[in-house]
């Protein structure tokens, strides 16, 4: 079941109604709504997965105007396009949970709010595993690589942007002095030390989460 929270005719609206709808195991309850609603929705509809998307028009490859203005909104996916849409209502719908919490350390990709897509960087939902350091930007030789265009000018992201990696006391991020920040769980942070179900956000749009068990 996807019951949308979103204005009627607009492209949210229009998405969803386009969106192929996947079998699932018993039914599951998608909220679709604009980031400010997210909150309230997840207060009214406690167990329900959540979409987080901004209403940009198709083809629009620009930050949406606001976008940053909800770095703290947290969701099970992110979507800013017709395409990504349909990608995060599938995990959300799919997903098993529950093992968020299982397996070994990882970071899951859950999409970009307010910017395209990265060109290399996956499907939502796909995990990035943490057996090693993992180097974060849009160099090509980072392990997770969020470039979104050929040119510096096209990407918020800096080359060499962040560094993520277990250590004994839990998974440290530290930011590279890139000029667009790391922020984790909607705080901007240099070095900070996480656990799992943390979010972490690149240049405040590219969007993980932390999954797995610590040890």
């Amino acid at each position: 079941m996807i019951r949308v929270f979103a204005p009627a005719g607009g492209p949210i609206d229009r998405w969803v109604g386009e969106a192929p709808r996947q079998p699932s195991a018993g039914e599951r309850l998608v909220l679709v709504c604009a980031p400010g609603e997210v909150e309230a929705r997840r207060a009214e509809y406690p167990d329900a997965a959540v979409v987080a998307c901004l209403p940009l028009s198709p083809g629009d490859d620009r930050i949406a105007a606001g976008a940053f203005d909800h770095v703290a909104v947290r969701a099970d996916a992110y979507a800013t396009t017709q395409a990504g849409l349909y990608e995060a209502l599938e995990l959300a719908a799919l997903e098993d949970r529950a093992a968020r919490a299982r397996g070994a350390l990882r970071l899951t990709w859950l999409g970009s709010l307010g910017a395209p897509a990265p060109l290399h960087v996956g499907p939502v939902g796909r995990a990035y595993p943490l057996d090693e350091p993992m180097l974060i930007g849009r160099d090509a030789g980072c392990a997770v690589v969020l470039r979104t265009g050929a040119h510096s000018d096209q990407n918020t992201v800096a080359r060499r942007h962040a560094r993520v990696e277990f250590e004994p006391a839990g998974v440290r991020v530290r930011d590279l002095r890139s000029t667009n920040g790391t922020w984790v769980n909607g705080s901007r942070v240099n070095d900070r030390l996480i656990a799992p179900g943390a979010e972490l956000a690149f240049a405040c749009t590219f969007r993980f989460r932390l999954d797995g068990a610590a040890g």
